[in-house]
């Protein structure tokens, strides 16, 4: 049981909801979850198909690593969210993140979304695509906190290597750190690329 934002409540940028919520363990090592809900992983989790979580769907990454080899093709991501989908760590060492775990000559990317995206922590690291994609100007992004470092976008992308956003990615925490753009194309920002509101 903790609030959104981490293990006790601190406001986060606009974010001021000091309600503590309950959150289910998740045991499965090679799986996410399927239902809307608020989820804690216990464990390491390897995924090997693309994860879409469902709308609603708040993960705790609880100081553990999703790995993720759910996509060998630029086009395919490794989670897609449509709806909204929300990212936390309440780890006090903050360890939590996710991971390509892909042949680095394969190229991987993170998370698309065509929804709402809300980032309060854990690390987003190793894609040789594009870490986070905010696809069209209806999509937002909103970081809170957490990391998104070491990505690399495709050079013959314009993309950024950490955020691409042709939607609103609204930043009030966080770092992002590490990241190259697609320097071929026009270069797209190595830690963002933005085309959208920023």
């Amino acid at each position: 049981k903790h609030c959104i934002c981490g293990a006790s409540h601190q406001a986060v940028g606009n974010h001021t909801d000091a309600d503590e919520q309950v959150f289910t363990e998740w045991t499965a090592t090679d799986s996410l979850p399927s239902d809307a809900g608020y989820y804690y992983l216990s464990d390491d989790v390897t995924i090997t198909t693309q994860w879409e979580p469902t709308d609603g769907t708040v993960l705790c990454l609880n100081g553990h690593t999703i790995k993720t080899k759910a996509t060998t093709d630029f086009d395919k991501y490794a989670i897609s969210n449509s709806k909204v989908f929300t990212l936390t760590d309440c780890s006090q060492n903050g360890t939590g993140k996710i991971e390509n775990a892909l042949d680095s000559s394969k190229t991987a990317s993170g998370i698309i979304t065509t929804g709402n995206f809300y980032m309060y922590g854990g690390t987003i690291t190793k894609y040789t695509g594009t870490a986070v994609y905010v696809n069209g100007f209806l999509n937002a992004f909103n970081m809170y906190g957490g990391s998104i470092a070491n990505n690399t976008a495709l050079n013959t992308t314009g993309n950024g290597g950490g955020v691409s956003n042709s939607g609103t990615f609204t930043m009030t925490g966080g770092t992002i750190s590490g990241n190259k753009g697609g320097v071929n194309n026009g270069g797209g920002g190595g830690g963002v690329g933005n085309y959208g509101t920023f």
